[in-house]
């Protein structure tokens, strides 16, 4: 008998792949099972093409290793059972032998003899006997289990080729076992004509091809897009699609021809790795619809949850592979993680449905509408197949779905790229606007670039040249015999300008890379002691404490001294300038993480939290130091970038109000020759001491000037040029300058705009809205001479501006034209009837003064005890205060300007009425009438009696 072997089918295996519904499949056996004796299948109808072999197949567990010659021997007929008497399922490890007869009763000359036996359970073990002769039986040997060179037949058995001739009864036989759980449920047993069969498959074969195309089309055009428009959408999009490819082919079997007669391996399991890429499809569609819907953007929370179940699927898809791998392909652990992935992947799509359609968002609508689908289309597959008991409507339907849901996302693609051109064309339009702007934006830094680096030529060139001039004044200075004070002035300040100019020209070399390194390798403590005891004598005078506290006692290290002693110059002399006295100044080290560490701690003013971030860039000044002329932003700036040259860092941590901390850390290297670093002496004449002048001792025989200068050697030179005519006195700071100015009220002001705690302008609107000291001059001098500082000055009040450096004629003669007009205002005070009525006294301050003192005199006049001490508190001013005020605008002690206001009333009341010259000398507060009339003759040049004739 010849065996015709069967085509190699292509789509019946999938049953066994949906292990989440295989309880329903038991449901659906036991309803169509029967209790019957297995008994021949007469085949009388060529018109059915599906016959249900299950009631007519006797089985017997084989415990003993039967073989077919004692199974055809009938002494085991009696242990056969019907199919309905087994359990409920096929014991694992064991073997069942399996017989049933077919009788071809077909009345039709045309009747089929050709059959095919179907299975829809894959077999661990099958052989299958067919009968060659009444007595010979061909062995098929297959199964999934069974080495590839141990097969005769297919190892994905769906069917095997019967040959059943018209009006014959044949027998067949067949041995099967399940070892790894490939019997989850008990196998279907069918019989279809052999013609039919390879219709059907040829059919299903052809649908799968198609979806296969179609899939394949849609993988390389997205591909293409990706590449195109290097969009990471069509990238995750082409993935997805390429994953339900793959689990296509492996889902129809097609992937085991692809991959096993390749001879990759023996082993016919391995294929079931393939099925594990039910990962990547869940993966890749969770990437995909993160990338189409923004949601890192859109929504935040949601992207955590979704990279959660990415992590989770590559966690599991390698966890899966492993262990089917080594337990020898049992799938039941893989099967729980498949199908616990996929309910924890759905369950959390699935609530992303609802805040997804909540968002309105219009992408959002066709992954609600393609997850629908492919939802829809799988649950009427299922229900097909369990109706039917296909595999083939189930995929087919499947499929469908899947296919759907493409077209959807595809429109959906095109939809988002639509928005994205539409962005885009936004976005050129404004870029197109602005980017005239910009380009001249570029020019113009282009422009500043090329001005800042010629600036920084010229400055540079500049500073070189300032160090002749200075060195032949500082060797000209020294050589000059007397007035070593003022020798001892030019030096210092030749000396603060070289220092300035030096560090210009150190910030000028690190620029360009041309600052070397000399480093030594000596004692780091030891140095830094010397360094601190240098500045102990310059903390003392400003009544500041400044300790050096060191955990190591001795430290070798490379360094270079003459950059370190730049560095902690320039922290230590900030620190003493902004810390007020009484207070402390600590300097620490300490060894950290292999690394020297240098704290420097004050207990300043300390630095704004908004200005902490730009104190180490040049030319940098806080704004709470704008008022003073002290710095230029240049220290902090090379201290930051000589202590990156020497590999160190530098932070700054500051509390407004607190103090600061300034820490450097550098490297603990010992690489350099061990040298003893050179202690000269350092000179500190750059930050050296303000020394207060003190104030001259105030007489009545030259005008007073208050000097209102926080540079000493500035003051000393005004003083120089003042102090033939003049008497001066001085304040270090605007706030010491207002107090002595009303406290002694001068005759003119002299006051720098720079200085700390109140600045020259300040210090003008002060004591020019003040009723004490409205009257005097003030001269402003300072650095700042455009014309807007100077314009702004005078708004202020100021009566002069000079600009530094002033010149001493120019100075002389200011002050003294101040002096004329305040002459003339004395002369015009003094003329008792020139003084202005209240109404119109408003407009000056001066006049409103003299007014509310003479109207206080007016109102006390007839008391002959009112005198300078009841004035001064009815105007609430001390005696000097009033005295000097009046001094200055009428050139008269206040109680000759009393005396002054009795006589003008009496003057006044003699011309105006009757009453004798004894009355009116009373009524304005004489005693005597004879010092009365001796008073008014003076005043007057004219007796009171005789003013009446």
């Amino acid at each position: 008998m010849n065996i015709v072997e069967a085509p190699k089918p292509m789509t019946r295996v999938l049953a066994y792949k949906v292990k989440v519904f295989y309880w329903l499949i038991l449901c659906f056996i036991l309803l169509f099972a029967q209790n019957s004796n297995a008994q021949s299948y007469v085949i009388q109808d060529a018109t059915t093409a599906y016959h249900d072999l299950r009631t007519h197949i006797s089985f017997l567990q084989d415990e003993q290793n039967l073989t077919l010659a004692q199974i055809q021997s009938g002494a085991w007929d009696d242990a056969f059972i019907s199919h309905a008497d087994l359990a409920t399922q096929f014991q694992d490890n064991t073997f069942y032998w399996g017989k049933f007869s077919i009788e071809n009763a077909i009345p039709d000359q045309q009747a089929p003899s050709n059959w095919s036996f179907l299975l829809t359970s894959m077999m661990t073990y099958l052989d299958f006997y067919v009968p060659e002769t009444n007595t010979a039986y061909q062995e098929i040997r297959t199964g999934t289990s069974r080495l590839l060179s141990q097969n005769n037949h297919d190892p994905f058995p769906v069917s095997i080729n019967l040959v059943v001739p018209k009006g014959e009864r044949v027998t067949f036989y067949f041995k099967m076992m399940c070892d790894q759980k490939d019997c989850e449920f008990i196998p279907q047993f069918g019989l279809e004509p052999t013609m039919q069969s390879l219709k059907d498959r040829l059919f299903t074969a052809q649908t799968i091809y198609v979806f296969v195309g179609f899939f394949l089309m849609m993988l390389i055009y997205s591909f293409i897009l990706y590449v195109y428009l290097k969009d990471k959408t069509y990238l995750y999009y082409s993935a997805y699609v390429f994953s339900i490819l793959f689990y296509v082919l492996y889902t129809a079997g097609i992937s085991r021809y692809l991959f096993l007669d390749a001879q990759v391996t023996d082993n016919p399991n391995y294929v079931l790795l393939f099925r594990t890429s039910i990962y990547i499809v869940v993966i890749t569609y969770i990437l995909f619809m993160q990338k189409f819907l923004d949601t890192h953007q859109f929504f935040p929370r949601w992207q955590q949850l979704f990279r959660f179940f990415i992590g989770l699927g590559v966690v599991l898809f390698v966890v899966d592979n492993i262990s089917l791998i080594y337990s020898n392909f049992n799938r039941s652990l893989s099967n729980q993680l498949i199908l616990g992935y996929i309910l924890m992947a759905s369950i959390g799509v699935l609530a992303f449905l609802s805040p997804l359609y909540q968002s309105k968002q219009k992408r959002g609508f066709f992954l609600i509408v393609g997850l629908l689908t492919v939802c829809t289309t799988s649950i009427i597959g299922v229900i097909s197949f369990y109706n039917y008991q296909e595999t083939t409507n189930f995929l087919n339907t499947a499929l469908t779905g899947f296919i759907i849901e493409i077209i959807v996302f595809s429109i959906g693609l095109a939809y988002r790229q639509k928005e994205i051109q539409d962005q885009q064309q936004a976005t050129t339009l404004a870029l197109t606007r602005s980017q005239l702007l910009q380009e001249k934006k570029e020019a113009e830094t282009t422009r500043l670039k090329e001005l800042n680096e010629l600036k920084t030529k010229l400055y540079t060139n500049i500073t070189h040249e300032f160090r002749t001039p200075l060195t032949v004044i500082e060797g000209i200075t020294k050589e000059l015999e007397g007035n070593e004070e003022k020798k001892k002035m030019i030096l210092r300040n030749s000396q603060n300008l070289l220092h300035l100019v030096n560090q210009m020209l150190d910030l000028s070399k690190l620029e360009s890379g041309q600052m070397p390194i000399q480093l030594e390798q000596a004692d780091i403590i030891s140095y830094l002691q010397y360094i601190i005891e240098s500045f102990q004598s310059y903390a003392k005078s400003q009544q500041i404490q400044l300790h050096f506290i060191s955990e190591e006692e001795q430290l070798m290290m490379d360094f270079d001294a003459d950059k370190l002693l730049k560095i902690i110059s320039n922290l230590l002399s900030n620190a003493i300038k902004y810390t007020p006295a009484r207070k402390d100044i600590y300097v620490k080290t300490a060894i950290v993480n292999q690394q020297f560490k240098i704290s420097i701690q004050d207990k300043g003013i300390g630095i704004p939290a908004n200005e902490l971030p730009h104190i180490f860039n040049r030319f940098y000044q806080s704004k709470q130091n704008e008022t003073t002329q002290n710095g230029t932003g240049v220290g902090l700036a090379l201290t930051k970038e000589l202590t990156e040259l020497l590999e160190g860092t530098i932070q700054v941590k500051s509390t407004e109000g607190k103090g600061s901390i300034f820490t450097l850390l550098f490297p603990i290297h010992r690489t350099s020759p061990i040298r003893t670093v050179k202690t000269e002496a350092i000179s500190l004449t750059a930050t050296s001491p303000i020394v207060n002048s003190k104030d001259t001792k105030i007489t009545d025989d030259k005008p007073i000037v208050l000097v209102i200068e926080d540079n000493t050697d500035v003051a000393y030179y005004i003083e120089t040029c003042l102090k033939d005519n003049y008497q001066t006195i001085f304040a270090t700071d605007g706030a010491m300058g207002i107090e002595k100015a009303i406290a002694t009220i001068p005759d003119i002001i002299i006051s720098d705009v720079m200085m700390p705690k109140a600045d020259g302008y300040e210090v003008c609107a002060t004591l020019k809205k003040d009723e004490r000291t409205s009257h005097i001059p003030i001269i402003l001098l300072t650095a700042k001479a455009d014309q807007d500082s100077k314009l702004f000055g005078l708004e202020r009040g100021a009566d002069a501006y000079l600009a530094k450096p002033f010149d001493r004629i120019e100075l002389e003669i200011r002050l003294e034209k101040l002096i004329e007009l305040r002459k003339m205002l004395q002369a015009r005070y003094q003329n008792m009837t020139s003084i202005p009525h209240v109404a119109n006294a408003k407009k000056n301050k001066e006049d409103a003064f003299l007014v509310k003192v003479r109207k206080i005199i007016i109102t006390h006049l007839e008391d002959e005890d009112f005198d300078t001490n009841r004035l001064c508190r009815e105007l609430a001013l001390s005696r000097s205060q009033l005295f000097r005020k009046l001094k200055a605008l009428t050139n008269t002690s206040t109680a000759i300007y009393i005396r002054k206001v009795r006589l003008q009333k009496a003057n006044e009341l003699l011309h105006q009425t009757q009453r004798t010259v004894s009355e009116i000398a009373f009524d304005v507060g004489f005693k005597d009438v004879a010092y009365f009339s001796r008073c008014f003759s003076e005043e007057f040049g004219i007796s009171p009696s005789a003013t009446r004739r």
